[in-house]
Protein backbone atom coordinates (compact mmCIF):
# COMPACT_ATOMS: atom_id res chain seq x y z
CA UNK A 1 0.00 0.00 0.00
CA UNK A 2 1.25 3.44 -0.81
CA UNK A 3 2.05 6.22 2.16
CA UNK A 4 0.32 9.23 0.48
CA UNK A 5 1.74 11.36 3.52
CA UNK A 6 4.76 10.16 2.95
CA UNK A 7 4.83 10.60 -1.22
CA UNK A 8 3.48 13.52 -1.18
CA UNK A 9 6.92 15.55 -0.06
CA UNK A 10 8.88 13.61 -1.89
CA UNK A 11 6.83 14.49 -5.07
CA UNK A 12 7.20 18.25 -4.12
CA UNK A 13 11.56 17.90 -3.26
CA UNK A 14 11.17 15.94 -6.58
CA UNK A 15 9.19 18.35 -8.75
CA UNK A 16 11.54 21.24 -7.19
CA UNK A 17 14.59 20.02 -7.68
CA UNK A 18 13.89 19.70 -11.41
CA UNK A 19 13.21 23.18 -11.55
CA UNK A 20 16.23 24.19 -9.89
CA UNK A 21 17.69 22.05 -12.59
CA UNK A 22 15.83 23.99 -15.39
CA UNK A 23 16.71 27.35 -13.78
CA UNK A 24 20.15 26.82 -13.45
CA UNK A 25 20.38 25.07 -17.22
CA UNK A 26 18.35 28.77 -18.18
CA UNK A 27 20.92 30.96 -15.96
CA UNK A 28 23.97 29.09 -17.42
CA UNK A 29 22.71 30.03 -21.47
CA UNK A 30 24.99 33.07 -22.86
CA UNK A 31 24.77 35.59 -25.22
CA UNK A 32 27.43 35.96 -27.78
CA UNK A 33 28.52 39.14 -30.07
CA UNK A 34 29.76 39.78 -32.92
CA UNK A 35 29.70 43.05 -35.19
CA UNK A 36 31.56 43.65 -38.42
CA UNK A 37 31.41 46.79 -40.62
CA UNK A 38 31.52 45.56 -44.47
CA UNK A 39 30.25 46.82 -47.58
CA UNK A 40 26.52 47.78 -46.63
CA UNK A 41 27.14 48.39 -43.38
CA UNK A 42 25.52 51.67 -41.48
CA UNK A 43 27.58 54.61 -41.30
CA UNK A 44 27.15 54.42 -37.53
CA UNK A 45 28.65 50.69 -37.59
CA UNK A 46 31.77 49.77 -35.18
CA UNK A 47 33.65 46.50 -35.47
CA UNK A 48 34.08 43.88 -32.62
CA UNK A 49 37.81 42.52 -32.51
CA UNK A 50 38.12 38.50 -32.27
CA UNK A 51 40.47 39.03 -29.45
CA UNK A 52 36.96 40.24 -27.11
CA UNK A 53 35.54 38.04 -25.07
CA UNK A 54 32.57 38.50 -26.95
CA UNK A 55 29.86 38.55 -23.86
CA UNK A 56 29.13 41.88 -23.65
CA UNK A 57 27.68 43.74 -26.58
CA UNK A 58 30.25 46.74 -25.84
CA UNK A 59 33.05 44.09 -26.46
CA UNK A 60 31.78 41.82 -28.93
CA UNK A 61 34.14 39.77 -31.30
CA UNK A 62 34.14 40.19 -35.08
CA UNK A 63 34.29 37.75 -37.97
CA UNK A 64 31.68 35.22 -38.89
CA UNK A 65 34.70 32.11 -38.53
CA UNK A 66 34.59 33.05 -35.02
CA UNK A 67 30.80 33.04 -34.59
CA UNK A 68 30.51 30.05 -36.27
CA UNK A 69 32.84 28.21 -33.56
CA UNK A 70 30.59 29.82 -30.95
CA UNK A 71 27.50 27.93 -32.79
CA UNK A 72 29.40 24.71 -33.13
CA UNK A 73 30.74 24.61 -29.31
CA UNK A 74 26.93 26.22 -27.85
CA UNK A 75 24.85 25.04 -25.32
CA UNK A 76 21.02 25.05 -25.47
CA UNK A 77 19.58 28.72 -24.97
CA UNK A 78 22.91 30.41 -26.51
CA UNK A 79 22.89 32.98 -28.78
CA UNK A 80 24.76 34.02 -31.60
CA UNK A 81 23.84 37.97 -32.00
CA UNK A 82 24.74 40.19 -34.54
CA UNK A 83 24.54 43.81 -34.84
CA UNK A 84 21.85 45.30 -36.22
CA UNK A 85 24.15 47.78 -38.42
CA UNK A 86 26.68 45.37 -39.41
CA UNK A 87 27.57 43.70 -42.09
CA UNK A 88 29.65 40.43 -42.89
CA UNK A 89 30.99 39.07 -46.16
CA UNK A 90 32.00 35.38 -46.89
CA UNK A 91 33.28 33.00 -49.65
CA UNK A 92 32.01 29.82 -47.92
CA UNK A 93 28.50 29.16 -45.58
CA UNK A 94 28.33 32.15 -42.83
CA UNK A 95 26.86 29.35 -41.01
CA UNK A 96 27.31 25.22 -40.20
CA UNK A 97 26.50 23.49 -37.62
CA UNK A 98 26.08 19.81 -36.88
CA UNK A 99 25.39 20.99 -33.16
CA UNK A 100 23.12 17.94 -31.66
CA UNK A 101 23.22 20.07 -28.14
CA UNK A 102 19.75 22.29 -28.35
CA UNK A 103 15.91 21.17 -27.73
CA UNK A 104 12.99 21.85 -28.98
CA UNK A 105 12.36 22.99 -25.95
CA UNK A 106 15.00 25.14 -25.45
CA UNK A 107 17.16 26.38 -28.55
CA UNK A 108 20.26 27.69 -29.92
CA UNK A 109 19.67 31.11 -31.41
CA UNK A 110 21.15 33.03 -33.99
CA UNK A 111 19.29 36.38 -33.88
CA UNK A 112 20.37 40.51 -34.11
CA UNK A 113 21.34 43.42 -31.27
CA UNK A 114 20.97 46.62 -31.09
CA UNK A 115 24.69 48.16 -30.39
CA UNK A 116 24.77 51.04 -27.89
CA UNK A 117 23.77 54.20 -29.51
CA UNK A 118 22.28 52.78 -32.83
CA UNK A 119 18.01 52.91 -33.41
CA UNK A 120 18.11 51.84 -36.74
CA UNK A 121 16.10 48.85 -37.31
CA UNK A 122 18.39 47.82 -40.39
CA UNK A 123 18.74 43.30 -39.97
CA UNK A 124 22.58 42.32 -40.08
CA UNK A 125 23.25 41.84 -43.67
CA UNK A 126 25.42 38.84 -44.54
CA UNK A 127 26.87 38.61 -48.60
CA UNK A 128 28.06 35.41 -49.78
CA UNK A 129 30.61 35.36 -52.75
CA UNK A 130 31.18 31.44 -53.54
CA UNK A 131 28.32 29.83 -55.47
CA UNK A 132 28.37 26.94 -52.78
CA UNK A 133 28.09 29.19 -49.85
CA UNK A 134 24.91 29.17 -47.97
CA UNK A 135 23.68 31.47 -44.78
CA UNK A 136 23.08 28.65 -42.62
CA UNK A 137 23.48 24.82 -43.19
CA UNK A 138 22.22 22.41 -40.00
CA UNK A 139 23.73 18.96 -41.24
CA UNK A 140 26.21 15.93 -40.03
CA UNK A 141 28.62 14.24 -42.13
CA UNK A 142 29.17 11.57 -42.55
CA UNK A 143 26.38 8.35 -43.86
CA UNK A 144 24.70 7.98 -40.74
CA UNK A 145 21.93 11.27 -39.32
CA UNK A 146 22.79 12.37 -36.21
CA UNK A 147 19.81 13.80 -34.89
CA UNK A 148 20.29 17.60 -34.27
CA UNK A 149 17.09 19.95 -32.86
CA UNK A 150 16.06 23.58 -31.44
CA UNK A 151 17.32 26.35 -33.62
CA UNK A 152 16.18 29.41 -34.15
CA UNK A 153 17.20 31.68 -37.61
CA UNK A 154 15.82 35.35 -37.09
CA UNK A 155 16.00 39.13 -38.15
CA UNK A 156 18.89 38.75 -40.81
CA UNK A 157 19.11 39.70 -43.78
CA UNK A 158 21.33 36.89 -46.61
CA UNK A 159 22.44 37.48 -49.98
CA UNK A 160 23.87 35.11 -52.49
CA UNK A 161 26.37 35.10 -55.04
CA UNK A 162 23.09 34.41 -57.31
CA UNK A 163 22.07 38.54 -57.16
CA UNK A 164 25.28 38.94 -59.34
CA UNK A 165 25.94 35.53 -60.56
CA UNK A 166 24.72 31.18 -60.68
CA UNK A 167 24.77 30.18 -57.11
CA UNK A 168 24.35 26.56 -55.87
CA UNK A 169 24.01 26.72 -52.57
CA UNK A 170 20.70 27.60 -50.33
CA UNK A 171 20.11 30.16 -48.41
CA UNK A 172 18.92 27.43 -44.96
CA UNK A 173 19.70 24.19 -45.79
CA UNK A 174 18.88 21.22 -43.02
CA UNK A 175 19.73 17.41 -43.65
CA UNK A 176 20.61 14.73 -42.12
CA UNK A 177 17.59 14.59 -39.35
CA UNK A 178 16.79 17.82 -38.16
CA UNK A 179 13.87 19.37 -36.44
CA UNK A 180 12.51 22.28 -34.10
CA UNK A 181 13.43 25.15 -36.66
CA UNK A 182 12.25 28.67 -36.65
CA UNK A 183 13.15 30.70 -39.31
CA UNK A 184 11.43 34.04 -38.62
CA UNK A 185 11.67 37.37 -40.00
CA UNK A 186 14.58 36.95 -42.66
CA UNK A 187 15.26 38.02 -46.07
CA UNK A 188 16.91 35.75 -48.09
CA UNK A 189 17.74 36.72 -51.95
CA UNK A 190 20.03 35.75 -54.56
CA UNK A 191 20.43 31.76 -53.99
CA UNK A 192 19.83 28.53 -55.99
CA UNK A 193 17.13 27.51 -53.42
CA UNK A 194 15.67 29.84 -50.72
CA UNK A 195 14.70 27.86 -48.08
CA UNK A 196 15.40 23.82 -48.51
CA UNK A 197 14.44 21.58 -45.43
CA UNK A 198 15.14 17.66 -46.50
CA UNK A 199 16.00 14.41 -45.81
CA UNK A 200 19.07 12.38 -44.92
CA UNK A 201 21.64 10.05 -45.96
CA UNK A 202 18.95 7.23 -44.77
CA UNK A 203 15.28 6.70 -46.41
CA UNK A 204 12.81 7.84 -44.56
CA UNK A 205 15.28 10.69 -42.70
CA UNK A 206 13.44 14.40 -43.15
CA UNK A 207 13.59 17.48 -41.72
CA UNK A 208 10.43 17.85 -38.80
CA UNK A 209 8.59 20.89 -37.18
CA UNK A 210 10.02 23.96 -39.25
CA UNK A 211 8.62 27.16 -39.40
CA UNK A 212 9.04 29.92 -41.91
CA UNK A 213 7.37 32.98 -40.25
CA UNK A 214 7.35 36.46 -41.69
CA UNK A 215 10.28 36.61 -44.02
CA UNK A 216 10.93 38.07 -47.34
CA UNK A 217 11.97 35.35 -49.87
CA UNK A 218 13.25 36.85 -52.96
CA UNK A 219 15.06 36.61 -56.46
CA UNK A 220 16.23 33.10 -55.60
CA UNK A 221 16.96 31.24 -59.24
CA UNK A 222 15.48 27.83 -58.87
CA UNK A 223 12.74 27.66 -56.16
CA UNK A 224 12.06 30.11 -53.24
CA UNK A 225 11.18 26.81 -50.88
CA UNK A 226 11.93 23.47 -51.77
CA UNK A 227 11.17 20.59 -49.08
CA UNK A 228 8.97 19.60 -46.57
CA UNK A 229 8.19 17.58 -43.52
CA UNK A 230 5.95 16.50 -40.47
CA UNK A 231 4.42 19.92 -39.12
CA UNK A 232 5.82 22.28 -41.58
CA UNK A 233 4.60 25.80 -40.99
CA UNK A 234 4.90 28.40 -43.67
CA UNK A 235 3.35 31.86 -42.18
CA UNK A 236 3.13 35.12 -43.56
CA UNK A 237 5.88 35.19 -45.68
CA UNK A 238 6.54 37.27 -48.79
CA UNK A 239 8.07 35.18 -51.82
CA UNK A 240 8.69 36.55 -55.41
CA UNK A 241 10.49 36.24 -58.39
CA UNK A 242 11.59 32.91 -57.26
CA UNK A 243 12.25 30.49 -60.04
CA UNK A 244 13.71 32.60 -63.05
CA UNK A 245 16.94 30.70 -63.68
CA UNK A 246 16.35 27.88 -66.09
CA UNK A 247 18.85 24.81 -65.12
CA UNK A 248 20.26 21.74 -67.93
CA UNK A 249 16.85 19.29 -68.77
CA UNK A 250 14.53 21.45 -66.08
CA UNK A 251 12.56 24.29 -67.98
CA UNK A 252 11.14 27.11 -66.12
CA UNK A 253 8.07 25.54 -65.60
CA UNK A 254 9.68 23.14 -62.89
CA UNK A 255 10.36 25.79 -61.02
CA UNK A 256 8.06 27.47 -58.41
CA UNK A 257 7.95 30.37 -55.46
CA UNK A 258 7.16 27.22 -52.82
CA UNK A 259 7.27 23.80 -53.84
CA UNK A 260 6.51 21.31 -50.99
CA UNK A 261 8.17 17.79 -51.79
CA UNK A 262 8.42 15.18 -49.36
CA UNK A 263 7.31 11.43 -48.25
CA UNK A 264 4.58 10.30 -46.72
CA UNK A 265 5.16 13.77 -44.50
CA UNK A 266 1.88 15.34 -42.52
CA UNK A 267 -0.12 18.21 -40.55
CA UNK A 268 1.96 20.55 -43.11
CA UNK A 269 -0.07 23.98 -43.14
CA UNK A 270 0.62 26.89 -45.65
CA UNK A 271 -0.79 30.09 -44.19
CA UNK A 272 -1.22 34.04 -44.84
CA UNK A 273 1.41 34.16 -47.68
CA UNK A 274 2.00 36.30 -50.87
CA UNK A 275 3.09 34.51 -54.02
CA UNK A 276 4.06 36.69 -56.89
CA UNK A 277 6.29 36.56 -60.29
CA UNK A 278 6.64 32.63 -59.86
CA UNK A 279 9.57 31.26 -62.75
CA UNK A 280 9.67 34.58 -64.60
CA UNK A 281 11.15 34.40 -68.16
CA UNK A 282 13.82 37.10 -68.20
CA UNK A 283 16.49 37.89 -71.10
CA UNK A 284 19.67 35.90 -69.84
CA UNK A 285 18.28 33.34 -67.64
CA UNK A 286 19.63 30.16 -69.43
CA UNK A 287 16.13 29.30 -71.02
CA UNK A 288 14.82 30.71 -74.34
CA UNK A 289 10.84 32.15 -74.19
CA UNK A 290 8.65 33.97 -76.09
CA UNK A 291 7.08 35.87 -73.66
CA UNK A 292 10.34 37.67 -70.99
CA UNK A 293 8.19 38.66 -67.83
CA UNK A 294 5.44 36.65 -67.62
CA UNK A 295 5.08 33.78 -65.04
CA UNK A 296 5.88 30.15 -66.66
CA UNK A 297 5.78 27.96 -63.27
CA UNK A 298 2.93 27.13 -60.67
CA UNK A 299 3.26 29.27 -57.84
CA UNK A 300 2.77 27.24 -54.61
CA UNK A 301 3.05 23.41 -56.18
CA UNK A 302 2.93 20.11 -53.97
CA UNK A 303 3.78 16.24 -54.98
CA UNK A 304 4.76 13.03 -53.49
CA UNK A 305 2.11 12.39 -50.56
CA UNK A 306 1.08 13.82 -48.01
CA UNK A 307 -1.78 13.62 -45.21
CA UNK A 308 -3.71 16.74 -43.62
CA UNK A 309 -2.20 19.60 -45.56
CA UNK A 310 -3.77 23.12 -45.43
CA UNK A 311 -3.26 25.87 -48.12
CA UNK A 312 -5.22 28.56 -46.39
CA UNK A 313 -5.46 32.64 -46.82
CA UNK A 314 -2.78 32.65 -49.27
CA UNK A 315 -2.70 35.43 -51.98
CA UNK A 316 -1.27 34.16 -55.19
CA UNK A 317 -0.78 37.30 -57.74
CA UNK A 318 0.41 36.65 -61.41
CA UNK A 319 -1.39 39.95 -62.39
CA UNK A 320 2.51 41.38 -63.82
CA UNK A 321 2.12 38.77 -66.47
CA UNK A 322 1.66 35.08 -66.99
CA UNK A 323 1.52 31.96 -69.22
CA UNK A 324 -0.86 29.19 -69.77
CA UNK A 325 2.00 27.04 -67.72
CA UNK A 326 2.13 29.63 -64.95
CA UNK A 327 -0.95 27.60 -62.36
CA UNK A 328 -1.77 28.76 -58.72
CA UNK A 329 -2.73 26.02 -56.39
CA UNK A 330 -1.72 22.42 -57.70
CA UNK A 331 -1.41 19.39 -55.30
CA UNK A 332 -1.09 16.90 -57.90
CA UNK A 333 1.06 13.33 -58.66
CA UNK A 334 4.17 14.90 -60.58
CA UNK A 335 6.31 11.34 -60.10
CA UNK A 336 6.34 7.83 -61.29
CA UNK A 337 5.86 6.63 -57.81
CA UNK A 338 2.54 6.39 -56.25
CA UNK A 339 0.93 9.56 -54.98
CA UNK A 340 -1.97 11.11 -53.04
CA UNK A 341 -3.10 13.87 -50.49
CA UNK A 342 -5.56 12.61 -47.81
CA UNK A 343 -7.24 16.04 -46.15
CA UNK A 344 -5.96 18.39 -48.12
CA UNK A 345 -7.65 21.76 -47.30
CA UNK A 346 -7.26 24.93 -50.03
CA UNK A 347 -9.49 27.72 -48.34
CA UNK A 348 -9.80 30.81 -48.00
CA UNK A 349 -7.02 32.03 -50.94
CA UNK A 350 -7.27 34.29 -53.28
CA UNK A 351 -5.66 33.84 -56.48
CA UNK A 352 -5.63 36.16 -59.57
CA UNK A 353 -4.58 36.17 -62.68
CA UNK A 354 -2.20 33.06 -63.04
CA UNK A 355 -2.17 31.13 -65.92
CA UNK A 356 -4.46 28.13 -66.99
CA UNK A 357 -6.05 26.62 -63.63
CA UNK A 358 -6.21 28.59 -60.22
CA UNK A 359 -6.79 25.90 -57.81
CA UNK A 360 -5.78 21.82 -59.04
CA UNK A 361 -6.17 18.86 -57.21
CA UNK A 362 -5.53 15.13 -57.43
CA UNK A 363 -5.67 11.87 -56.03
CA UNK A 364 -7.24 13.89 -53.22
CA UNK A 365 -9.58 11.63 -50.49
CA UNK A 366 -11.83 13.73 -48.28
CA UNK A 367 -10.43 17.07 -49.11
CA UNK A 368 -11.93 20.73 -49.07
CA UNK A 369 -11.47 23.31 -51.60
CA UNK A 370 -13.67 26.00 -50.28
CA UNK A 371 -14.17 30.04 -49.85
CA UNK A 372 -11.73 30.78 -52.75
CA UNK A 373 -11.77 33.42 -54.54
CA UNK A 374 -10.32 33.14 -58.21
CA UNK A 375 -10.40 36.00 -60.60
CA UNK A 376 -9.09 36.68 -64.06
CA UNK A 377 -9.68 40.09 -65.04
CA UNK A 378 -7.22 40.36 -68.06
CA UNK A 379 -8.95 38.73 -70.27
CA UNK A 380 -6.32 35.69 -70.93
CA UNK A 381 -5.56 34.51 -74.46
CA UNK A 382 -5.52 30.82 -73.23
CA UNK A 383 -7.82 28.87 -71.83
CA UNK A 384 -8.43 29.18 -67.78
CA UNK A 385 -10.12 26.66 -65.28
CA UNK A 386 -11.00 28.00 -62.24
CA UNK A 387 -10.69 24.86 -60.02
CA UNK A 388 -9.78 21.36 -61.30
CA UNK A 389 -9.94 17.67 -59.65
CA UNK A 390 -8.71 14.85 -60.97
CA UNK A 391 -5.93 12.36 -60.86
CA UNK A 392 -2.56 13.03 -62.54
CA UNK A 393 -1.58 9.48 -63.22
CA UNK A 394 -2.77 6.09 -63.17
CA UNK A 395 -0.69 4.97 -60.48
CA UNK A 396 -1.74 7.59 -58.30
CA UNK A 397 -4.48 7.46 -56.01
CA UNK A 398 -8.42 8.26 -57.03
CA UNK A 399 -10.02 11.50 -55.87
CA UNK A 400 -13.04 10.84 -53.69
CA UNK A 401 -15.56 12.45 -51.33
CA UNK A 402 -14.18 15.89 -51.99
CA UNK A 403 -15.77 18.76 -51.04
CA UNK A 404 -15.51 22.17 -53.38
CA UNK A 405 -17.65 24.39 -51.49
CA UNK A 406 -18.26 28.31 -51.17
CA UNK A 407 -15.56 29.36 -53.91
CA UNK A 408 -16.17 32.45 -56.33
CA UNK A 409 -14.87 32.39 -59.46
CA UNK A 410 -14.80 35.11 -62.23
CA UNK A 411 -13.38 34.71 -66.04
CA UNK A 412 -12.97 36.80 -68.63
CA UNK A 413 -11.19 36.18 -71.89
CA UNK A 414 -12.87 34.64 -74.81
CA UNK A 415 -11.65 31.27 -75.35
CA UNK A 416 -14.11 27.94 -76.06
CA UNK A 417 -12.91 25.93 -73.16
CA UNK A 418 -12.74 28.29 -70.32
CA UNK A 419 -14.55 26.63 -67.41
CA UNK A 420 -15.26 27.16 -63.83
CA UNK A 421 -15.34 24.09 -62.00
CA UNK A 422 -14.01 20.54 -63.04
CA UNK A 423 -14.16 16.87 -61.66
CA UNK A 424 -13.17 14.09 -63.65
CA UNK A 425 -12.48 11.42 -61.48
CA UNK A 426 -13.76 9.33 -58.32
CA UNK A 427 -17.28 9.33 -56.31
CA UNK A 428 -18.88 10.68 -53.13
CA UNK A 429 -18.18 14.38 -54.07
CA UNK A 430 -19.86 17.65 -52.77
CA UNK A 431 -20.34 20.67 -55.43
CA UNK A 432 -22.27 23.50 -53.38
CA UNK A 433 -22.50 26.79 -53.08
CA UNK A 434 -20.08 28.01 -55.87
CA UNK A 435 -20.82 31.21 -57.71
CA UNK A 436 -19.11 31.40 -61.36
CA UNK A 437 -19.11 34.80 -63.48
CA UNK A 438 -18.42 35.38 -66.57
CA UNK A 439 -17.35 38.61 -68.22
CA UNK A 440 -19.17 40.06 -71.24
CA UNK A 441 -16.34 38.87 -73.70
CA UNK A 442 -16.97 35.11 -72.51
CA UNK A 443 -17.47 32.45 -75.46
CA UNK A 444 -20.48 31.09 -76.12
CA UNK A 445 -18.53 27.85 -75.08
CA UNK A 446 -17.55 28.23 -72.22
CA UNK A 447 -19.00 26.46 -69.48
CA UNK A 448 -19.87 26.63 -65.80
CA UNK A 449 -19.07 22.98 -65.06
CA UNK A 450 -17.43 19.73 -67.27
CA UNK A 451 -18.14 16.68 -65.43
CA UNK A 452 -17.00 14.14 -68.36
CA UNK A 453 -17.69 10.79 -67.80
CA UNK A 454 -18.94 11.61 -64.10
CA UNK A 455 -22.97 11.28 -63.18
CA UNK A 456 -25.12 12.76 -60.69
CA UNK A 457 -24.38 9.12 -58.97
CA UNK A 458 -21.33 10.45 -58.35
CA UNK A 459 -21.84 12.97 -56.19
CA UNK A 460 -23.06 13.09 -52.74
CA UNK A 461 -24.53 16.51 -53.50
CA UNK A 462 -24.26 18.81 -57.01
CA UNK A 463 -26.51 21.84 -55.95
CA UNK A 464 -27.31 25.29 -54.93
CA UNK A 465 -24.12 26.86 -57.62
CA UNK A 466 -25.13 30.01 -59.35
CA UNK A 467 -23.58 30.62 -62.55
CA UNK A 468 -23.71 33.38 -64.69
CA UNK A 469 -22.56 35.37 -67.97
CA UNK A 470 -22.56 39.01 -68.62
CA UNK A 471 -22.89 38.38 -72.53
CA UNK A 472 -25.53 40.71 -73.88
CA UNK A 473 -27.35 37.57 -74.62
CA UNK A 474 -26.48 35.41 -71.54
CA UNK A 475 -25.72 32.24 -73.47
CA UNK A 476 -23.26 30.32 -71.73
CA UNK A 477 -23.19 25.95 -71.65
CA UNK A 478 -23.80 24.82 -67.51
CA UNK A 479 -20.98 22.09 -68.70
CA UNK A 480 -19.54 19.89 -71.26
CA UNK A 481 -22.74 17.37 -71.35
CA UNK A 482 -25.47 19.84 -70.83
CA UNK A 483 -25.50 22.76 -73.37
CA UNK A 484 -28.52 24.43 -71.17
CA UNK A 485 -29.25 24.67 -67.41
CA UNK A 486 -32.74 23.72 -67.30
CA UNK A 487 -35.21 22.19 -70.16
CA UNK A 488 -35.71 18.40 -71.18
CA UNK A 489 -32.31 17.57 -71.95
CA UNK A 490 -30.38 20.17 -69.55
CA UNK A 491 -28.43 19.85 -66.62
CA UNK A 492 -31.42 19.95 -63.93
CA UNK A 493 -33.23 17.51 -65.87
CA UNK A 494 -30.04 14.89 -65.04
CA UNK A 495 -30.35 16.02 -61.43
CA UNK A 496 -27.59 18.44 -61.02
CA UNK A 497 -28.08 21.75 -59.30
CA UNK A 498 -32.10 21.13 -58.98
CA UNK A 499 -31.97 24.21 -56.73
CA UNK A 500 -29.12 26.24 -58.73
CA UNK A 501 -29.56 29.62 -59.88
CA UNK A 502 -28.65 31.06 -63.09
CA UNK A 503 -28.96 34.83 -62.66
CA UNK A 504 -27.28 37.43 -61.88
CA UNK A 505 -25.56 37.52 -58.75
CA UNK A 506 -25.07 41.39 -57.92
CA UNK A 507 -21.39 41.49 -57.10
CA UNK A 508 -18.73 43.92 -56.84
CA UNK A 509 -16.79 43.20 -60.36
CA UNK A 510 -13.32 42.13 -59.14
CA UNK A 511 -10.45 44.34 -59.66
CA UNK A 512 -6.82 44.91 -58.75
CA UNK A 513 -8.04 48.68 -57.06
CA UNK A 514 -10.59 46.70 -54.78
CA UNK A 515 -8.25 43.41 -54.00
CA UNK A 516 -10.01 41.22 -56.66
CA UNK A 517 -13.07 40.98 -54.20
CA UNK A 518 -16.15 39.71 -55.50
CA UNK A 519 -18.30 40.79 -52.44
CA UNK A 520 -22.13 40.77 -53.16
CA UNK A 521 -22.84 44.53 -54.17
CA UNK A 522 -26.40 43.94 -53.07
CA UNK A 523 -28.90 42.48 -49.90
CA UNK A 524 -31.29 41.83 -52.50
CA UNK A 525 -28.41 39.01 -54.28
CA UNK A 526 -29.64 35.88 -55.28
CA UNK A 527 -26.68 34.34 -53.84
CA UNK A 528 -27.83 35.73 -50.24
CA UNK A 529 -29.26 32.87 -47.78
CA UNK A 530 -29.47 30.26 -50.68
CA UNK A 531 -27.06 27.92 -49.95
CA UNK A 532 -27.67 24.19 -49.15
CA UNK A 533 -29.44 24.22 -46.26
CA UNK A 534 -27.28 21.30 -44.64
CA UNK A 535 -24.08 21.30 -46.50
CA UNK A 536 -23.23 25.25 -45.75
CA UNK A 537 -20.23 25.78 -43.56
CA UNK A 538 -19.36 29.80 -43.38
CA UNK A 539 -16.17 30.24 -42.31
CA UNK A 540 -15.61 34.45 -40.86
CA UNK A 541 -12.91 36.62 -41.09
CA UNK A 542 -8.93 34.56 -41.55
CA UNK A 543 -11.00 31.05 -41.67
CA UNK A 544 -12.90 31.40 -37.88
CA UNK A 545 -16.04 29.14 -37.99
CA UNK A 546 -19.22 30.31 -37.99
CA UNK A 547 -21.85 27.70 -38.11
CA UNK A 548 -24.76 29.64 -37.51
CA UNK A 549 -24.31 32.15 -40.56
CA UNK A 550 -26.93 32.11 -43.01
CA UNK A 551 -25.88 29.64 -45.89
CA UNK A 552 -24.82 32.17 -49.17
CA UNK A 553 -23.79 31.42 -52.51
CA UNK A 554 -19.76 32.50 -52.84
CA UNK A 555 -17.36 33.47 -50.73
CA UNK A 556 -16.80 36.26 -47.95
CA UNK A 557 -20.29 37.70 -49.32
CA UNK A 558 -19.78 41.10 -46.78
CA UNK A 559 -16.45 41.42 -45.09
CA UNK A 560 -13.67 42.50 -46.84
CA UNK A 561 -11.01 40.33 -48.43
CA UNK A 562 -8.81 38.20 -46.50
CA UNK A 563 -5.64 39.66 -46.99
CA UNK A 564 -1.72 38.05 -45.92
CA UNK A 565 0.02 39.44 -42.76
CA UNK A 566 1.45 43.03 -44.20
CA UNK A 567 4.52 42.24 -46.05
CA UNK A 568 8.31 41.99 -44.49
CA UNK A 569 9.92 45.50 -45.43
CA UNK A 570 13.31 44.59 -47.19
CA UNK A 571 15.91 46.37 -45.79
Amino acid sequence: MTNNKLERPLMKKTLAYGLLVLASASAQATDYYFSDCQAGADAMCVPGNDANPGTSPTAPKRSLAAANIQLNNASAGDQILLAKNGSWTSVTSAFWTGNDRGTAMNHIVIADYAPAGYSGSAKPLITLTGKEAGCLVITNGGAIPVHKEGFTFKNIKCVGVGMNGIADASGVFTYNDVSDVLLENLDISGFALGVYPTGGRVLGVVTKNLTLRNSYIHDNSNQGFLGGGPNLLIEGNTFDNNGFVATTGSPLYRNHNIYLSAQNFSGAVVRGNKLTRSAMCTPGTGYACGNYGQCQGVSLVVHETTNDLVIENNIIDETSGATGGCYGIQVIGGNPSVESYAGTIVRGNRVSNVGSSAIELGSCQHCQVEDNVIAWTNSPQFTVQGIVANTAYKEDAVGSDLTIRNNSIYITGNSTANTGIIELTGSGHNVVNNLIFFGANTSASARCFNTTNLSIANFNAFDYNLCYSDRPDHAVRYSQAYTTFTGNTGAQAAGFDVHGKNVNPLITVPSQGNGYSMALSSLNSPAVSSGHPSLSKRLGYRGALSPNSPSFIGAYPYRPMIVAPSSPTPN
